[in-house]
């Protein structure tokens, strides 16, 4: 039984986050909470499923731990689980309000070529992967370089590229960080001719991303050799690229050279006018039918995001408007799209940098970083990674904990202040921490120096 004293403890907790926070937010988010249990200095408690979850995690895990520490009067550590009972009242409640308005959303995308639907500035790319890919015609038309900003449909041709091939045939659609990390991994572990016949006898190679190959030399000169064999043995090549490649910086000039020589297209983002028959495509594969009124609201308030985001912010809407009981309308989606379509965080980008530029460092993947081993060849990039996602970052103790194979906030928290000490004490940490920082501070700017 749990004790009645942690019970009126939490309600305390509840009563100030409230205040904190506001009635509107709380009854959104932490009315439908249970308590579980407190012990070892984790106070436990469930909410009705891992949307909540992950949100009160995120949002309102910090200010929890604060006033449970407050309260109880010693540090605490707070875990959210989805308690089944609340999952199965929410859910009863959930299924009655989809029985009334209808199926519930499911933005199912078949990236195929034949899913995409051309648009002006994209018809000559979609052409030109045709054409690569057609093993019947006597002149090939390899390597496809396309390139274009964001939000102009890459990775979906990516994807789809790599699906319109017999059966039988082998492809395989890497980016550009994968392609550089898993040469980095077989230079380590001697395994480079195992890596080259590998990606050198497909029948079709898809590198997307390609300009996140910049700085990484070595991986550029192995690549060169991998396109000339994959040529002369009849495979196809097809590469993506953010911008045209004589714009990308730090690239080797052979490098450069070939992408240059391949069959260049540039693909454009759609116009505004082509947007509403793409995302309506994009949607058409779920169970539910959108209202037309609110679709293009959220295609007004979002005229630059790529549709499959514009998509799942019109899933997250729906799913709010679950919790609260509103409809969705023009003022619930003024209120709310900020929360549920905010522009990519650049903290993201850092904490992407972190981790590439510490696997890069130690030459050690990020299976090594969050894997379970405590082994003396990863205790130090590991706690590298966890300072500088701290520091550079700024993630919490946390996030970094569950970033790196769901370790607890102590141990994350004690190997930060452990680096911490070691820069006042050893200037070779002090050294490899400016290092580090300096890659990451660079990132996708350019090569450090």
């Amino acid at each position: 039984m749990i004790d009645t004293v942690i019970l009126e403890v939490w309600t305390r907790v509840l009563d100030r986050v409230r205040k904190d926070i506001g009635e509107r937010t709380y009854g959104m988010w932490l009315e439908r909470t249970s308590f579980l249990s407190l012990r070892r200095g984790v106070l436990s408690f469930g909410v009705p499923n891992l949307f909540i979850r992950d949100w009160v995690e995120e949002h309102y895990g910090e200010i929890l731990e604060r006033l449970a520490g407050e309260e109880l009067g010693t540090a605490v550590r707070v875990s959210v689980k989805v308690d089944a009972g609340l999952f199965r009242e929410m859910r009863q409640k959930t299924q009655r309000m989809e029985d009334a308005a209808g199926p519930g959303p499911d933005l199912s995308e078949g990236k195929t070529l034949d899913s995409f639907l051309p648009t002006a500035g994209s018809k000559e790319a979609t052409l030109a992967i045709r054409r690569c890919l057609d093993f019947r015609a006597k002149s090939i038309l390899s390597p496809v370089v396309v390139y274009g900003p964001t939000a102009s449909g890459k990775s979906h041709l990516a994807a789809g590229a790599t699906r319109l091939l017999p059966v039988r045939s082998r492809s395989q659609r890497l980016t550009g960080e994968e392609l550089a990390r898993r040469f980095a991994w077989k230079v380590k572990t001697k395994a480079v001719d195992e890596f080259r016949e590998a990606l050198a006898t497909l029948d079709l190679l898809v590198i997307d991303d390609a300009q996140d190959l910049s700085c990484k030399l070595a991986t550029q000169r192995e690549f060169l050799g991998i396109a000339d064999e994959l040529r002369t043995r009849g495979g196809r090549l097809i590469v993506f690229l953010a911008a045209h490649p004589g714009e990308i910086p730090d690239l080797e000039p052979s490098f450069r050279s070939f992408l240059l020589s391949g069959y260049l297209v540039r693909i454009e983002p759609p116009q505004a006018t082509e947007r509403p028959k793409i995302l309506e495509a994009i949607l058409s594969g779920g169970p539910r039918r959108f209202p037309r009124e609110v679709v293009s609201l959220l295609l007004t308030h979002l005229p630059e995001a790529p549709l499959p985001e514009v998509a799942r912010a019109l899933r997250k809407l729906y799913a709010l408007a679950g919790l609260t009981g509103e409809p969705v309308d023009e003022d619930f989606v003024t209120r709310h799209l900020a929360e549920v379509a905010s522009a990519p965080d650049p903290v993201e980008r850092r904490a992407a940098a972190v981790l590439f530029s510490v696997e890069e460092r130690f030459s050690v993947t990020r299976e090594d970083l969050t894997s379970k081993r405590k082994t003396k060849a990863l205790a130090l990039p590991r706690a590298m990674a966890i300072y500088l996602l701290r520091e550079s970052a700024n993630l919490t103790f946390k996030e970094i904990g569950r970033r790196l194979g769901d370790r607890s906030h102590t141990s994350v928290f004690l190997t930060h202040r452990k680096i911490e000490a070691a820069r006042e004490s050893r200037p070779e940490i002090a050294a490899m921490v400016t290092e580090l920082s300096g890659r990451v501070s660079q990132g996708s700017r350019g090569c450090p120096s």
